[in-house]
């Protein structure tokens, strides 16, 4: 899809899509189409070729061989999740803040007190409701064919 055509479509980056069955399901719910991304180096691309409306960000992706450098240049919470290389990408090329959202199954402080400086959501697998209603917050804070407000 190119760029500026993107106002129904969402950047899952997860590396074990196979357990998000209900989350893609939600997300086609809403009107969303999806693109997945398995690791950093793929995330990474993806938001170089397009403009999504929506990241949703597992923070526990595998780096992938040259972005290794990438996680450990940044200091040891980004080393143990490699997603927040993504967040920062994204919130760099212009993406606002509650068009990234993060999770993972760690309540992680140190990974929370990075993502708020980003001022990402971060919100934990195992609370389906919450992230379903961060999703929708998302959603409605933002017009639909433009990135948002950083």
């Amino acid at each position: 899809m190119s760029k500026g055509k993107t106002s129904k479509v969402a950047l899952l980056v997860d590396d074990e899509p196979e357990y998000l069955g209900w989350v893609t399901e939600f997300l086609e719910s809403l009107g969303l189409q999806f693109h997945l991304a398995r690791n950093l180096p793929e995330a990474l691309e993806a938001i170089e070729k397009t403009d999504y409306r929506l990241l949703l960000v597992d923070m526990n992706i595998p780096a992938g061989g040259a972005s290794s450098a990438l996680t450990r240049d940044r200091g040891p919470v980004a080393e143990k999740y490699p997603g927040i290389i993504v967040a920062i990408h994204a919130r760099s090329k212009g993406y606002g803040a509650h068009q990234v959202i993060a999770y993972t199954v760690h309540d992680d402080d140190a990974a929370d007190a990075e993502l708020a400086k980003l001022h990402c959501r971060y919100v934990l697998k195992a609370r389906p409701q919450v992230l379903k209603s961060v999703i929708r917050a998302s959603l409605e804070s933002q017009p639909p064919s433009k990135r948002g407000p950083t």
